[in-house]
């Protein structure tokens, strides 16, 4: 399990940043592929609200608009911070 999780601590702060710059240059595919790729991350670790999260985000970019897409990937980025902290903290207590 510590494997996945820093695995997932490696991967997923990439895709998180991808959500961010995507959000702010309006890219709607860097924003479907981004949280496309970051909703499997957090449900392999168990992250639901952060894997939700991103499904929702990449269900309304498929409809083509997402005139709130930075607000949503803001709650996304603290979804990541709370679940990255945690999964930290698991980690130091084995070390």
């Amino acid at each position: 399990m510590d494997r996945v999780i820093k695995l997932f601590l490696e991967t997923a702060l990439e895709f998180v940043k991808e959500l961010g710059d995507a959000s702010a240059s309006g890219g709607t595919v860097r924003l479907q592929r981004a949280s496309h790729s970051l909703k499997p991350c957090g449900a392999t670790v168990g992250a639901s609200v952060l894997s939700a999260h991103c499904g929702e985000l990449e269900a309304v970019v498929r409809t083509g608009l997402v005139p709130d897409a930075a607000p949503r990937v803001r709650v996304i980025e603290e979804d990541y911070r709370q679940v990255a902290c945690a999964l930290t903290a698991h980690l130091r207590q084995f070390l």
